[in-house]
């Protein structure tokens, strides 16, 4: 991030530490078509609502956990701006053409914040 910060998340516990959080995230009635070096993931908003509402939540969640921290600075919910376009960019080589149900994982690796915004950094990543 130009001109900005990153904070990385940690999950830890008593047996192990990991870098991130990771979410696996299952999506119904999906297509992949080329967009730019990524790919896009375009799924039904409809069939798929109670999964993206529930991570839409957790990324409300973590940026107001952090607003405590992050002071005059607006939230930026680009999760939940993709899912409302019913959307995912993807960076991977191995992409399904068409599938019934995809899993992906959804790895959050920490906070960026620039002088005005601040958000979630995240990945969609497709489980083969």
């Amino acid at each position: 991030i130009v001109n900005g910060s990153f904070t990385r998340i940690l999950y830890s516990s008593d047996i192990f530490t990991m870098n991130g959080v990771y979410l696996l995230v299952p999506l119904n009635d999906v297509t992949f078509e080329k967009y730019y070096q990524k790919y896009k993931c375009i799924f039904n908003g409809n069939t798929n609502a109670k999964i993206t509402s529930k991570i839409c939540e957790m990324e409300f969640n973590l940026l107001q956990k952090v607003s405590g921290i992050i002071k005059n600075k607006t939230p930026q919910y680009k999760i939940q701006e993709q899912f409302k376009n019913s959307h995912i960019k993807i960076v991977s080589e191995n992409i399904p053409t068409t599938s019934a149900t995809t899993s992906f994982l959804l790895k959050i690796s920490g906070i960026w914040e620039t002088e005005t915004q601040y958000g979630v950094t995240y990945k969609f990543s497709v489980i083969s």
